[in-house]
């Protein structure tokens, strides 16, 4: 049986202003997580989960 990559179910950044956790798929040429800005709040102080 092979193994298939599937996205993680929970979100993997967590915002740190308004606690609202969203998920991206945005990756960068290290092929790791980007930090991004908050989709609610609009804030930079988010990190992965």
């Amino acid at each position: 049986m092979s193994t298939i990559e599937v996205e993680p179910a929970m979100p993997d950044f967590y915002c740190h202003d308004c606690e609202q956790q969203f998920f991206t798929e945005v990756e960068n040429d290290y092929g790791t997580y980007e930090f991004r800005r908050c989709p609610r709040c609009g804030s930079a102080k988010t990190t992965l989960a």
